[in-house]
């Protein structure tokens, strides 16, 4: 990637931090690029490639669970968690501190075939390594954009924040770094359709409003795929029988992903049991009226795309 291309890019929006100067995050920048690059391993030899669809969006906004969907669907051959993420954060740390983080190495190894593989990524919620854009390590490894499908995720601001401070470590958790994750989302929605990628967004919300096996199953037609009942509800067997999440570091996330905490039973809409006060909520909202403003606008496009109303 070019160095203008990389200044314009949804991963140097917030930088290492406020002080760092913009040399130092083009720099970093371009080494966690170059690892989400290397960490990718695909046919060149003119075989067939198969259709990938990229899941991604801002943290807590169903990612893992529609990823898990998704590899419900015979068609689907495997749910690669978060690669390009964990080469980058790995590639941060190195850059840093000298030393790797301790996640399990994850290759996003790619087939030949007539199939469908999912990338689940989340973008956020505050590191460099944290904003990018996961379309792009894909396109610059020579993958057609017609055989790929981006699926954003989000999710009513107010629960997304507060499920990812009770998620994270609160203090890891600011309306700036909340917004990017946001804005940074609706980039890539952006860079999509210019770059000639199908565009199926997903509302955490229209489950709620909606009846939801509608929903999943216009979500998965647009994607391409044939619906099928089992996508929608596991009975809590799912998301570790199907996917492969590597145990995150305490430096990054506070607990471990399972049934328990983080993990779901089905592709569902349930009322949000916040951790945060009805007052710490308010004190949060004017901070993240950004994040309102993007949600309010995916929601009506999704709503109209899917032909819900």
């Amino acid at each position: 990637m070019t160095d203008e291309r990389l200044k314009n890019s949804p991963g140097v929006i917030l930088g290492v931090d406020q002080e760092a100067s913009e040399e130092r995050r083009l720099s970093l920048e371009q080494i966690m690029h170059q690892a989400a690059l290397d960490n990718i391993i695909i046919p060149n030899d003119g075989a067939d490639l198969p259709r990938v669809i990229v899941v991604a969006g801002p943290c807590r906004t169903a990612t893992g669970a529609l990823a898990t969907a998704l590899k419900r669907l015979d068609k689907v051959r495997a749910s690669h968690i978060q690669p390009h993420k964990t080469a980058r954060r790995n590639a941060y740390s190195l850059a840093l501190t000298g030393q790797e983080i301790n996640y399990a190495k994850i290759v996003l190894e790619i087939p030949a075939g007539d199939h469908v593989e999912v990338v689940k990524e989340t973008v956020g919620p505050k590191s460099q390594a944290e904003f990018f854009n996961p379309l792009t390590p894909l396109l610059e490894k020579g993958y057609p954009p017609e055989k790929i499908v981006f699926i954003p995720t989000f999710r009513e601001p107010d629960d997304t924040y507060d499920s990812t401070v009770a998620m994270w470590d609160p203090s890891y958790i600011t309306p700036e770094g909340f917004n990017a994750g946001y804005r940074v989302t609706a980039s890539v929605i952006t860079y999509a359709l210019e770059t000639g990628i199908k565009v199926v967004p997903y509302v955490h919300e229209l489950l709620r409003d909606y009846e939801p096996e509608r929903v999943v199953q216009n979500i998965i037609s647009a994607a391409g795929l044939t619906y099928d009942p089992k996508a929608l509800n596991w009975n809590g067997d799912g998301y570790e029988s199907t996917t492969t999440y590597e145990i995150p570091p305490e430096r990054f996330i506070s607990g471990s992903i399972s049934q328990g905490r983080g993990g779901r039973g089905g592709l569902v809409w349930k009322p949000h049991q916040r951790v945060m006060t009805n007052d710490q909520i308010a004190e949060i909202q004017p901070h993240i009226g950004e994040s309102y403003d993007i949600y309010q606008r995916i929601y009506s496009v999704a709503e109209a795309l899917l032909a819900l109303k």
